[in-house]
């Protein structure tokens, strides 16, 4: 009976210890068989992962080549926008060669909309009148001086506020600075939206990736007179120069100085002879809103013998212009929104005998205004002119009393300004402001007596160009460093026997300057970080001297933040 009992006790036992196994077993079986699962979706992800970022390298590959196809600083090889579309490359190399697929479309506002209400600096949903114009998938426009990236479009109140809109507003963009603007300022957009399609060679899902960026296009506008003594008007599209005829035209016309807000405002002035087949002159006055340019009758167009040689302006609503009168006035004029009208104040700060040549603003009370005082008929005291916001005084400079005409000047900031102009002796070019007082500049002794410096740029307070001429007619270029003023010569492409007579700038690596045409040509140079190179792409064959040249565009890194399309 006991020896039963053990048999049975040990059966039993051998039983549930079978049982146990084969759960054992088949838990070990399971758990393996997660394992394996786990780490072959593991790898199938990680695969995935490696695969969707080979991707996104390979779509950015692509906006780079776009960028500096379009935009970048070799000029002589930008490609337009149209271009840029269908183009197909290989980006990266080894087991998993990647391919990227461009495509561009051009966004232009020739018919513009403005500012439905009045926007501060913080803005971002931007009140328009109209939204057709722009690109309903985002870009960049300008309003006034300040650069302003979007995302989208809208005619939703309930979005807007004040509709339509654009929507998603990144104020301050391609190195301007956010600014308030007026209700009625233009808004201007000329831009190219690249999309950039990467793809890695496999048969994975997620080997696809598209990236899109909005690159703000470089526009310059260039004025002077043909050699018949008709006006001369010229816009850089990006790889060529085509004349535009201001509506209507008029013969003897000589324009000096041009300056550009956005793309949809600018100004230029110079004179016009009043009666044909005499020495009478008369002020001219062109706007750009953006589809052409049109003549703006100034409060003193009945004045004779006068000329406007350079203007400056901070917004729609905020201009000055200066020049001279033979009839010994000084000449300023102020645009206010709605008319230029000449600027008059009691006192003597505006003496007789003061001609003016350049002038630059910092804020609305803060400007500068140089050229001559021409009281015995030679060449004048050096002539400084300060605006405080409610008037115009004179600036006398420190130290020695100096014959020198002064042709343009240039501020980096209220305390950081330069005068450039006429070499005479041992005398500098060159004139600094300091914050307190105007000094003769030191350091320019490789440029000897007898330079003329017509005009001058800055970047920053270490990055200025000068550019002019010499006596004999030898062209002048010179660049400051911050500590020295050095003579910089070009490349053999650019003639050595023509005044440069404008210079502009939007990058260390991309500058412009302009000058005197011969022989049925205009002369347009460039600096693209390396050297001074001629560049004369143009639609006319006109012979030109070209007076002054303005840029639009980004300003500073052409790299912007891109976006990733998931749709």
């Amino acid at each position: 009976m006991q020896r039963l009992r053990l048999k049975n006790n040990f059966t039993q036992h051998h039983g549930f210890l079978t049982i146990t196994a084969v759960i054992l077993l088949v838990s070990v079986a399971v758990l393996t068989s997660a394992l394996f699962y786990m780490f072959t979706a593991s790898s199938r992800s990680s695969t995935d992962l490696l695969t969707s970022v080979q991707a996104l390298y390979v779509a950015e590959s692509g906006l780079e080549t776009a960028i500096q196809a379009i935009a970048g600083p070799s000029v002589g090889s930008h490609i337009s926008c149209a271009a840029v579309n269908g183009y197909t490359n290989v980006a990266i190399g080894g087991g998993a060669p990647g391919t990227y697929t461009l495509q561009g479309t051009l966004s232009v506002a020739n018919s513009p909309g403005a500012l439905s209400s009045a926007i501060n600096s913080t803005t971002s949903i931007i009140p328009l009148t109209t939204i057709a114009p722009y690109n309903a998938a985002g870009g960049r426009v300008m309003i006034d001086l300040e650069a302003i990236d979007y995302t989208g479009v809208s005619s939703l109140a309930a979005v807007c506020g004040t509709a339509p809109c654009l929507t998603g507003g990144s104020r301050g963009a391609g190195g301007t600075t956010a600014s308030n603007h007026a209700a009625g300022t233009g808004v201007g957009q000329n831009d190219c939206m690249i999309r950039s399609t990467g793809t890695v060679s496999t048969a994975n899902l997620n080997s696809q990736r598209t990236v899109y960026v909005s690159v703000q296009n470089d526009e310059g506008w260039t004025t002077g007179q043909t050699d018949s003594g008709d006006e001369m008007i010229m816009r850089w599209n990006g790889t060529t120069f085509d004349r535009i005829l201001p509506a209507p035209t008029i013969p003897d016309t000589r324009l000096y100085d041009i300056k550009m807000l956005s793309y949809v405002d600018g100004w230029i002035v110079g004179s016009h002879v009043k009666v044909s087949g005499t020495n009478q002159v008369v002020p001219e006055i062109l706007h750009w809103n953006g589809a052409l340019w049109s003549h703006v009758v100034p409060s003193v167009s009945s004045s004779i013998n006068s000329d406007l040689y350079a203007v400056d302006c901070l917004s729609a609503d905020d201009c000055w212009a200066v020049g001279q009168k033979n009839s010994n006035t000084l000449l300023i004029m102020r645009w206010n929104g709605s008319q230029w009208t000449r600027f008059s104040q009691s006192g003597n700060a505006l003496d007789l005998n003061l001609d003016l040549y350049g002038i630059d603003c910092v804020s609305t009370n803060d400007c500068w205004a140089v050229g001559q005082k021409t009281s015995n008929g030679n060449n004048g005291d050096l002539l400084f002119m300060h605006w405080n916001g409610s008037s115009w005084s004179q600036v006398a400079l420190t130290g020695a009393n100096v014959k020198q005409d002064l042709r343009d000047v240039f501020c980096i900031s209220s305390s950081d300004c330069w005068a450039v102009g006429d070499k005479q002796g041992s005398n500098s070019a060159f004139t600094h402001w300091n914050g307190s007082q105007w000094l003769q500049g030191a350091g320019d002794a490789s440029i000897p007596s007898g330079a003329n410096f017509h005009a001058i740029e800055c970047l920053t307070g270490s990055d200025c160009w000068a550019v002019g001429d010499f006596i004999n007619g030898d062209t002048l270029i010179a660049y400051y460093n911050g500590s020295i003023w050095s003579r910089v010569i070009p490349d053999n492409s650019v003639p050595d026997n023509r005044d440069l007579l404008d210079i502009d700038c939007l990058a260390s690596n991309d500058c412009w300057a302009v000058g005197e045409g011969e022989g049925g040509d205009v002369l347009t140079v460039h600096w693209d970080g390396s050297v001074w190179s001629r560049i004369d792409t143009t639609n006319d064959s006109s012979t030109s001297d070209l007076e002054a040249i303005a840029l639009l565009g980004a300003q500073g890194s052409l790299t912007a933040a891109w976006q990733e399309d998931f749709h």
